[in-house]
C-alpha cells in the first residue's frame, strides 16, 4: 500500500502509463457492459420488432443479473441463486445436462409446486452463462404462430443450429399439440437446436394427447422426474440446524411431508412456523401458517381495498391455470388492480391477469374461504354457488380467451363439471358461440368444441349446431399449420359428422390439397380419410385438385418406412384406379436384396429402392388393383392421338422392353408429356397403348433419331418415349381393350 501512495504522490512516467492503461481497459469494460446490457438487447428488441416475431427471451423471466427469479419473490425459503446454481442441490440437474448433451432433448415432468420451473430456469441460467441463445416460454400460448413459421425458415435453422441455441416451453400440459408442432418442426429441420419442456404429468386420456397429428415428443425425450422429496430432506434440514442447531427428527419430516405433499410454497411456511420440538404440533401450526398469510393480505389490504377481492378472483381462475381478462376485473367487478401489478403481486401478460405462482392460488382460497373473510362473503353472496356463478358471468363478459377457459375448467370436480353447468344455462349459449367464432386458434377451437359438446350433449349441440364456422373456413391456411387442420377435423368428427361437412363446404378443395400436399406421406393420407368420413363427394374433390408430381415426391422423400406404408395404404384406399403400387424384388451392384417399390399417381411414376427392408402393402399390389389402374389409362387415353412405330420395336416392345425414338415413324394428333396414346405399327394396326414422356411436337422433332443425335441436333433432354411398365401392348391390350368394350356394352 505504502508503495502505491509513494507512486501517486511521486509520480513516474512508468507509473502515469501503468495507471492510464488501467484506467482505459475500466472504461473499456465499463463500456461494454453498458453496451451489453442496454444498447443491444434494445437493438435487438426493435430488430425482431421490425420482423414482427415474438421472442420471449429468458431475460424478460429473470432480473438482469440473473441473480433472482421473479417467479419466486415470494417464496419461503428462497429456493434460487442463479449465480451459483440452486441453494439446495437437485440431483435433477445432472441428468438433464445428460440428456441434453446425448440426445439434444428433455422433458421436466413431475407435479404442481415441486421445483420443475426453478430447475428449468436453472437450465437457462447454465446455457446463457455459457454464451449460448436461450429462449424461454413459460406458457405455450406463447409459441405463436409467427414464432413457428420462423422456425421453420432456413434462416432460424442455421441462426440456431450454428448457436446450439435452448429452447425451453414451460406448462406444456396447457397446449401439448401446439408443443408438439414445436418439436415436429425442430425434429426434423434441426440438428444442434436443443429442447426443454416443462410439464405436470400427462396421461394418455388428457384431452390434448388424444390422437395428436404432430410427433409424440414424449417417445424421443428423456424424461426427467422432478420429485420433491428430492429436495425436502436437505431444505428441512437446512432450516432445522439454522434456527436449531441440530437437524430435523425423521417424524417431524415425515409430518411436514404428508401435510405439503409436493408443494415447497407451502412446506416453506410450515418450516418456519416450527419451534423445533420433537412433537409436532400440526393443527397449531397450520393455524399459525394461515395467521401469516392472513397477515399479508390485511397488509395489502390496506395498500388497496381490493386487493384482497383481486387476489381471490384470480385464485380461482389460476387454480384452473387459466388467466382473467383485465377487463372483466375492473369493468365487471369493478376491481382496483394497478397497485397489486406495480407491487407485483400479480402479472399481466397481453390484457390477462394471473398470479406468479400456483401454490398462492391454493394458499389464497383456501384462507379466504377458511376464515370467511368479507371479500370471500361479498363475492359469495354476489356469485353463488362459487365458482360456477362467477365463470358463468365471465362468460357473459365476452372475454378474448373463452375456449381457453373452456377447455381449462373443464377438468371434472366432486359434484360435476363446471363446463356442464355453464352450457346448461341457455342465455349463455349465445355468448359461447360468439366467444367460439372469435377465436383464432384453431386447436383451442376444436378442443373447446369437443369440451362443450361432451359436458353436455344435449344444451352442447345446441351452442354448436349454429355455430358459423365461415371465417375459418375462408382464412383456413392463414390461421393453422397442416397438422392443426387435421386436430381440428379428428375433433370435430367426434361431434357431428354433419357439421363437419358443413364446414368443408366452405374450404375450396384446392386449399385441403395443397394442404396433404404439404404434409408427409401418411399423415396426408390420415387427413384425406377424415375428409371422406364427412363427404365422400368432396373428398372425391380434393383428390381431383392434387397434383401427382408432388404426391410422387412426398414417396421419395419420406423416410419413416411406417409412415410411408401407411400412407401408400390410405392413398391406394382413397384415391381408387388413380393409383398402382407394385412391390418386387431385386439385387444392387453386389448382389445384395434390394426391395423395388413402384408408385404410379394417374400417369406420374417414381421408383424407390429399399435396402434390407420388408415392405407389405395390401392394397395396389393385387391383381384386380392393377387391372383397375390400366383400365383407367385406356379409359382416359387421347382420342385421335397415337404414335407409329417399326417392326423391330413392336418386337422389343413384345418383349416387354421401353420404346426408344430410334424406332419412331410417325407422329399423329397433338397431345401433351404424360398423355395416354395408342401404339400402331407399319400396317396401321392399333398393338397397344403407352404413356408419353414428351408432347407431340417433340415426338415430331426426334423421330428416328438416336439419343447421341438428340443431344447434338437439338435442345431437348433425350429419354424413353415410353417406359415399358407404363405400355400395355399385345396380349395385355387386347385383354383391357377387351374388357373395355365389355364394360362400355354394359
Amino acid at each position: 500500500m505504502k508503495e502505491w501512495i509513494e507512486l501517486l504522490s511521486k509520480p513516474s512516467w512508468i507509473g502515469v502509463v501503468a495507471l492510464a492503461i488501467l484506467g482505459a481497459l475500466y472504461l473499456i469494460r465499463m463500456a461494454l457492459d453498458f453496451f451489453k446490457s442496454t444498447i443491444l438487447p434494445r437493438a435487438y428488441e426493435q430488430r425482431l420488432r421490425r420482423r414482427q416475431i415474438f421472442l420471449p427471451m429468458v431475460e424478460k423471466v429473470l432480473d438482469s443479473s440473473w441473480n433472482v427469479s421473479a417467479f419466486f419473490r415470494d417464496g419461503d425459503p428462497k429456493f434460487t441463486d442463479f449465480k451459483s446454481g440452486c441453494v439446495f442441490a437437485r440431483p435433477e440437474l445432472a441428468a438433464i445436462r445428460s440428456a441434453l448433451n446425448t440426445s439434444r432433448y428433455a422433458y421436466i415432468q413431475g407435479p404442481p409446486s415441486s421445483g420443475k420451473t426453478v430447475v428449468g430456469l436453472n437450465v437457462a441460467y447454465e446455457y446463457s452463462q455459457a454464451k449460448r441463445t436461450t429462449l424461454y416460454f413459460d406458457r405455450p400460448s406463447l409459441l405463436t404462430d409467427q414464432f413457428l413459421e420462423f422456425v421453420e425458415t432456413g434462416n432460424a435453422s442455421r441462426l440456431l443450429d450454428r448457436q446450439g441455441a435452448l429452447l425451453i416451453v414451460d406448462d406444456v400440459h396447457l397446449d401439448v399439440a401446439r408443443v408438439s408442432r414445436l418439436f415436429s418442426l425442430v425434429y426434423t429441420n434441426y440438428a444442434k437446436l436443443n429442447l426443454l419442456f416443462i410439464s405436470r404429468p400427462l396421461h394418455g386420456n388428457e384431452l390434448e394427447t388424444d390422437e395428436s397429428v404432430y410427433y409424440d415428443f414424449s417417445r424421443y425425450m428423456t424424461t426427467v422426474e422432478i420429485r420433491s422429496d428430492a429436495i425436502i430432506e436437505p431444505l428441512a434440514d437446512f432450516y432445522s440446524k439454522k434456527r436449531f442447531g441440530h437437524g430435523m427428527p425423521p417424524t417431524v419430516l415425515r409430518a411436514f411431508m404428508e401435510e405439503c405433499g409436493s408443494d415447497l410454497l407451502l412446506l416453506g411456511r410450515y418450516l418456519r412456523e416450527w419451534t423445533g420440538s420433537t412433537m409436532t404440533p400440526l393443527p397449531e401450526i397450520r393455524k399459525k401458517v394461515i395467521q401469516a398469510v392472513l397477515v399479508d393480505l390485511e397488509k395489502l389490504r390496506i395498500l388497496s381495498p381490493d386487493a384482497v377481492s383481486a387476489l381471490l378472483v384470480v385464485s380461482m381462475f389460476y387454480r384452473f391455470e387459466v388467466p382473467v381478462e383485465r377487463a372483466f376485473l375492473e369493468s365487471h367487478l369493478a376491481l382496483q388492480i394497478s397497485i397489486l401489478l406495480a407491487r407485483g403481486e400479480l402479472k399481466e401478460q397481453n390484457g390477462f391477469i394471473l398470479l406468479y405462482h400456483s401454490s398462492l392460488a391454493k394458499l389464497y382460497t383456501n384462507v379466504c374461504s377458511s376464515l370467511r373473510m368479507p371479500e370471500y362473503e361479498t363475492l359469495s353472496a354476489q356469485y353463488s354457488p362459487m365458482p360456477d356463478a362467477l365463470f358463468a358471468a365471465y362468460v357473459d363478459s365476452e372475454p378474448r380467451n373463452i375456449c381457453e377457459f373452456i377447455v381449462g375448467i373443464r377438468k371434472v370436480r366432486k359434484h360435476g363439471s363446471l363446463v356442464t353447468s355453464i352450457v346448461a344455462q341457455t342465455q349463455l349459449h349465445e355468448k359461447l358461440r360468439t366467444g367460439l367464432e372469435r377465436e383464432r386458434n384453431l386447436n383451442l377451437l376444436g378442443w373447446a368444441i369437443l369440451v362443450i359438446f361432451w359436458a353436455d350433449r344435449k344444451n352442447g349441440w345446441r351452442v354448436i349446431k349454429e355455430l358459423d364456422l365461415s371465417n375459418f373456413a375462408q382464412d383456413l391456411p392463414n390461421i393453422a399449420s397442416p397438422g392443426e387442420i387435421s386436430l381440428f377435423l379428428l375433433n370435430l368428427k367426434k361431434v357431428s359428422q354433419t357439421k363437419g361437412a358443413e364446414f368443408l363446404e366452405q374450404v375450396p378443395p384446392a386449399v385441403f390439397a395443397r394442404t396433404v400436399e404439404s404434409m408427409n406421406l401418411g399423415r396426408g393420407g390420415a387427413l384425406l380419410g377424415l375428409i371422406r368420413i364427412f363427404s365422400q363427394e368432396y373428398v372425391i374433390r380434393v383428390a381431383q385438385s392434387l397434383d401427382p408430381i408432388k404426391v410422387c415426391q412426398q414417396v421419395l422423400n419420406e423416410g419413416d418406412l411406417e409412415e410411408l406404408k401407411l400412407g401408400l395404404i390410405k392413398l391406394s384406399q382413397l384415391l381408387g384406379d388413380r393409383v398402382c403400387v407394385k412391390v418386387g424384388k431385386t439385387e444392387d451392384a453386389f448382389g445384395e436384396t434390394l426391395n423395388r417399390l413402384s408408385f404410379y399417381f394417374d400417369t406420374t411414376k417414381v421408383v424407390r429402392f429399399l435396402k434390407g427392408s420388408q415392405i407389405e402393402i395390401p392394397y395396389g399390389v393385387s391383381s384386380p388393383r392393377q387391372q383397375a389402374y390400366w383400365q383407367r389409362l385406356y379409359r382416359i387415353r387421347q382420342p385421335d392421338c397415337g404414335i407409329t412405330v417399326d417392326d423391330g420395336a413392336v418386337v422389343q416392345l413384345l418383349r416387354g422392353a421401353s420404346l426408344f425414338p430410334a424406332g419412331l415413324t410417325a407422329v399423329k394428333g397433338s397431345f401433351q408429356r404424360g398423355d395416354v396414346v395408342t401404339i400402331t405399327d407399319l400396317r396401321n394396326v392399333a398393338i397397344g397403348f403407352g404413356v408419353s414422356n414428351f408432347d407431340s411436337n417433340q415426338l415430331r422433332q426426334i423421330r428416328g433419331m438416336r439419343s447421341s443425335d438428340i443431344s447434338l441436333k437439338t435442345t431437348i433432354e433425350p429419354n424413353r418415349v415410353m417406359d415399358n411398365d407404363l405400355t400395355a401392348v399385345g396380349k395385355r391390350f387386347f385383354r383391357i381393350q377387351e374388357m373395355g368394350q365389355t364394360n362400355a356394352s354394359n
